[in-house]
């Protein structure tokens, strides 16, 4: 072993002994630490991953469309009479000699309308009817009736209307209107029931009502057997802005 005697020998053998020690550290280190926290009885937990909570998963609910009140289907609040006619055509599978004409006796106002045997809802017949502005010609309102009140022929039964009418309530429900301008369930003078209204961002109207009749004009209502009773569910499509238009006398005139 003479090569250890010599300065390069004494240099390497000093080098194996630090790089041994160096490594003995690296192990003694860890194990006498965990040594400690395990006697301490404080050892670190194991890292959890995160729990998914019910509240973390939640989605936010989608916006809803707005909806705008601008007429019934292709009629829109504005056109003529013309305009109009085609679109019944159009609208309602109807020919144009199926289409009535009538004009207010008080408020002499023009209003074509029409009957179909069924609208897309189980309600039975219903009859849509255009209103005219007097001075103005344009179509201001319209509105869609079910119920044997206006339409004789009708089958349709309470329970029939009140379904369709919640129905339709549902379907609106899943727009968004002007906000304030909803209104649900309230009830109306002698018996009716106003069952949604809304308003759109420009002031347009939308109202569907049910109303109950006697049997007889004149008559009262049959309690003990509500079915014998007139029924009738319209829904209205409303431009505020000219509904007023209506033959009236100004001041001054006489």
């Amino acid at each position: 072993m003479q090569f250890l005697r010599s300065p390069r020998g004494k240099q390497l053998f000093t080098l194996r002994n630090l790089l041994l020690t160096l490594l003995l550290l690296a192990i003694a280190v860890p194990l006498l630490a965990m040594a400690r926290q395990q006697k301490s009885g404080k050892a670190k937990p194991a890292q959890e991953p995160p729990q998914i909570t019910e509240s973390s998963q939640k989605v936010a609910p989608a916006a809803k469309k707005t909806y705008q009140i601008d007429g019934f289907r292709s009629a829109l609040f504005g056109m003529n009479e013309k305009e109009v006619r085609a679109v019944i055509v159009k609208d309602l599978g109807v020919e144009d000699k199926a289409i009535k004409s009538i004009t207010t006796p008080k408020t002499k106002n023009k209003i074509l309308f029409a009957d179909v045997p069924k609208l897309d809802i189980e309600a039975g017949p219903a009859r849509v009817s255009y209103i005219f502005g007097y001075s103005s010609n344009k179509l201001v309102r319209v509105e869609t009736s079910w119920g044997n009140a206006l339409i004789p022929a009708s089958t349709a039964s309470f329970k029939d209307l009140t379904t369709a009418g919640r129905d339709l309530v549902n379907y609106f429900g899943r727009y968004r209107f002007k906000e304030g301008s909803v209104v649900t369930d309230q009830q109306l003078p002698r018996g009716g029931k106003l069952l949604f209204k809304a308003e759109d961002d420009s002031n347009h109207a939308l109202n569907l009502t049910f109303v109950v009749y006697p049997e007889k004009a004149g008559g009262e209502l049959n309690k003990e057997d509500p079915g014998k009773n007139r029924r009738l569910m319209t829904l209205s499509y409303i431009d505020r802005a000219n509904v007023t238009d209506v033959f009236r006398i100004d001041p001054g005139q006489f």
